[in-house]
């Protein structure tokens, strides 16, 4: 399911981009739309390490590519809907254009945040060394 999911978000990325020029692709805020695409791909990818051979770091690499894409999808989801609410609050005679670049900061803020609470996580959880230990240990007291 994992493999197939991945598969039909390339699929539906790659109809994006070849139809790129189109202008019910460009009025859709194209570039938010393939951040969404890549964010569901990186979220499923993370369902790839249910089938794997349990190894240390299989649990914490799960959590990181599931909350990492997660949050990209989300802050795409989420900058997407704030230039739409603006564009519908201004008047006519305020309307400035609205720059990806502003959105760009609030997204790679947002995901960098969310990358260092997750590798301090990371550091500081007992599931981490405890994983470990049980893997490596073979049953002897």
């Amino acid at each position: 399911v994992a493999v197939f999911s991945v598969v039909v978000t390339v699929a539906f990325a790659t109809i994006l981009v070849w139809f790129w020029k189109h202008p019910m692709i460009k009025s859709g805020q194209r570039e938010w739309l393939l951040l969404i695409c890549i964010g569901a791909i990186i979220a499923e990818l993370s369902q790839l390490f249910t089938f794997a051979a349990p190894w240390a770091m299989m649990c914490t690499t799960r959590e990181f590519l599931l909350s990492i894409g997660s949050s990209v999808m989300l802050t795409a989801m989420i900058a997407k809907l704030w230039r739409l609410k603006r564009i519908m609050s201004a008047t006519t005679a305020s309307m400035k254009g609205i720059k990806n670049k502003e959105l760009a900061i609030y997204v790679a803020g947002r995901n960098a945040l969310l990358v260092v609470f997750l590798i301090a996580g990371a550091m500081f959880s007992p599931y981490h060394v405890e994983s470990i230990l049980r893997y490596t240990d073979n049953g002897d007291p």
